[in-house]
This record gives C-alpha cells, sequence and structure tokens, in this order.
C-alpha cells in the first residue's frame, strides 16, 4: 500500500515543498520526478503514484516555490500563460541547486541508495541538467525542451540516460536528436527514443497532444530501464 504527503525540505534560501509518495518496500530505491510547467497537479502526482506503485518511492519537487506555491494548472487558455510566467521567472541554476539537495536528502534518509532522475517538458531539460552532476543514478528525460542549448553538459553525463520525443514535437528541433546521437554514440547505456506521430506532452492523458500508444510504449521502455539500472 502505497502513502502520500507533502513536506518541506531546506534548500539554500528557503523551503521547498515536495509531494512524496512511498512505496511500502524496505530498501525501495528512489526517483526524483520533475514536473512540467504545469506544476504538480493532478497528473504528475498520478505519474508519482503510478511509479511508487511499481516499487519506489518517489519525490516530486514544487520547483516554482519561490514565485507560487504547490502550483497546479491546467494545459491551456489563461493557466498556460500564467505556467510560461513562471517559466520565464525561474532560475534554472536554483532549481537545480534544489534539485541537488533533495538528492542528499533522500541518499540520507534512504536504505537502498540508488536514485534516478525523471522529468518531463522543462522538468526534461533539469533531467538532463541533474544527470550532469554525477549525484544520480540514472536518468530519464521525456521532451526535454533546450537540451539543444546544453550540448557541453552530455559530456558530464556518465550514468545511464533514456530519452524520449515526439516525432511531431515542433518545440524541440531534430538538431537537439542529432546532437544527443552524436554525443552518446557507442554509449550502450543511453537510448534515445523518437516516438511515432508522437507531439509535445503525448505523455499526460489530459493534454490534447495526448498519444496512447506513444505513452504506453515510451512508459515500458522507462519502466524496464529503472528496473535494470536501480536493482
Amino acid at each position: 500500500m502505497i502513502s502520500t504527503e507533502w513536506r518541506r525540505i531546506a534548500v539554500a534560501d528557503g523551503e521547498m515543498d515536495v509531494f512524496v509518495a512511498r512505496s511500502g518496500k524496505d530498501n525501495a530505491p528512489s526517483i526524483v520526478l520533475i514536473q512540467e510547467i504545469f506544476g504538480v497537479n493532478d497528473h504528475i502526482q498520478s505519474v508519482v503514484k503510478g511509479y511508487a506503485e511499481q516499487g519506489y518511492d518517489v519525490y516530486a519537487p514544487d520547483i516554482f516555490w519561490r514565485s507560487a506555491r504547490k502550483v497546479s494548472l491546467s494545459y491551456a487558455g489563461d493557466d498556460m500563460q500564467t505556467a510560461l510566467g513562471l517559466l520565464k521567472a525561474t532560475d534554472e541554476e536554483k532549481v537545480l541547486a534544489d534539485i541537488l539537495v533533495l538528492r542528499d536528502v533522500i541518499a540520507a534518509e534512504q536504505s537502498n541508495g540508488k536514485c534516478a532522475v525523471m522529468g518531463y517538458c522543462f522538468g526534461g531539460l533539469l533531467t538532463y541538467m541533474a544527470a550532469a552532476s554525477g549525484k544520480f543514478d540514472a536518468g530519464v528525460s521525456y521532451y526535454g525542451g533546450r537540451i539543444g542549448d546544453r550540448e557541453a553538459l552530455a559530456d558530464s553525463i556518465t550514468v545511464p540516460m533514456m530519452f524520449h520525443f515526439g516525432e511531431k514535437d515542433s518545440h524541440i528541433p531534430i538538431s537537439t536528436i542529432d546532437m544527443l546521437q552524436r554525443k552518446f554514440a557507442g554509449r550502450s547505456d543511453v537510448s534515445i527514443y523518437v516516438h511515432p506521430e508522437a507531439d509535445h506532452g503525448f505523455n499526460c492523458s489530459v493534454r490534447a497532444s495526448y498519444h496512447e500508444a506513444a505513452a504506453a510504449r515510451a512508459a515500458e521502455l522507462s519502466k524496464d530501464f529503472l528496473a535494470n539500472v536501480l536493482a
């Protein structure tokens, strides 16, 4: 039986809220799961709980806490504009620092010790950045925007990685995928998947861009990947 709670952890300049779902299993590995720009909303909480049901203790940091706490937005209209405003006001390096503090907190609390980072959209970029820190055991990035602007970070990623992109995602240039394929050529522990007919946000069942087949395929690949690297 999984359990969920909101908790706060101290970071460099305040306290960050974190939504936590615990698997209830002894020696469970962990996942830091990073939201889209729409907050730790009902969808993200459902994803967190889904991975907890697979046997992980999962932590979803409220990355916009400096601007607004526990943001929970929908995917269109005024909420979309609010989300874009929050993104614009966010310092990526401060958020990365928060994520690394959370990783240290998990390391101090968890007897298993292994922890992956996983994220969607803006969270996919932050996953890429966090993986380059060397503090995580693996990373899974879904349609991370602006990864292509941080090409040099790829050289610092030594842990297993999985990337998911949509074939029809106009937000992410093909040059980003080409760069990743070039940077990780020869790395058997790094996989880059471009899902046919899928658009940005294809994993989210409450978005207009949801693609059931791509979401299912990516979920199965991610499940197997995490089971292998966090065993």
